[in-house]
């Protein structure tokens, strides 16, 4: 990797990619026991889940990942020498159903449900994965600015890009972009 300034873009020129996580970890499935939660929506249960990635309970937590059929995949960054992390998974559920369920009695009744669920999960073997976040940035071929992107993925992580048009905000020119144009860099915070 070559020699980057520590420049940060205003939101509204971040750049959005359209990319997949290709991963090994094991799926977790705790937001089907809850047919409410599986409800929700892709879209919002992932800006949930890096909402609450960012509270102090989630210290630890690199990334969670919510996958197309609504499973969790859930990386952390364990301290150096040691193979484990902890997630705590019943607040990352509380967490959002406080956050998308208004109505008091509902969301008591989910919480409920929550509770009675933990016993499920025991039962099941689910694994979390250890790494660091990066951060995904490109440089314009037309300009040379640095641009960073919105998405976050594990360090030594494949990512699956296809080929497509990106137009810079600095320069306002398109150019081609593939997953050879991308460059991940470590996430502080």
């Amino acid at each position: 990797m070559g020699r980057f300034t520590k420049t940060r873009f205003r939101d509204d020129v971040l750049v959005n990619l359209h990319y997949r996580l290709i991963s090994v970890t094991t799926d977790i499935d705790v937001l089907h026991l809850i047919p409410e939660l599986a409800a929700i929506g892709q879209h919002s249960l992932q800006q949930y889940c890096n909402e609450w990635r960012c509270r102090r309970i989630a210290r630890g937590v690199t990334l969670i990942h919510v996958t197309d059929q609504l499973n969790l995949r859930i990386w952390v960054d364990a301290q150096p020498g040691t193979k484990k992390g902890k997630v705590f998974l019943d607040e990352l559920v509380n967490y959002i159903v406080d956050r998308h369920f208004r109505d008091t009695a509902q969301r008591r009744e989910l919480i409920l449900k929550v509770r009675r669920s933990k016993v499920h999960w025991a039962e099941r073997h689910y694994e979390i994965q250890i790494g660091r976040r990066c951060e995904i940035w490109m440089i314009c071929k037309n300009c040379g600015a640095e641009l960073q992107t919105i998405h976050e993925v594990i360090e030594r992580q494949p990512v699956a890009l296809p080929t497509t048009f990106v137009t810079c905000p600095h320069c306002h020119l398109t150019f081609l972009c593939d997953e050879n144009d991308l460059q991940l860099r470590l996430a502080h915070g």
